[in-house]
């Protein structure tokens, strides 16, 4: 898995405890990713992560 490709992005993170956080992923120090929201910001470690999900926006058609 690259995490590389998902920085700067809003993703769903799927965590090894089952545990799921949806917000706005950056790199941290080490080996750990820091996904934040307005309110709240988690420094996570990398192996904890099972799967990552981007969050694509949706596009509109032009008629």
């Amino acid at each position: 898995m690259r995490f590389d490709d998902y920085l700067e992005l809003v993703v769903v993170l799927e965590l090894d405890t089952m545990t799921t956080h949806e917000d706005y992923l950056n790199d941290a120090e080490g080996n750990h990713v820091k996904i934040s929201n307005s309110s709240e910001v988690w420094v996570i470690p990398k192996e904890e992560i099972v799967k990552i999900n981007p969050i694509l926006p949706k596009r509109f058609k032009s008629e």
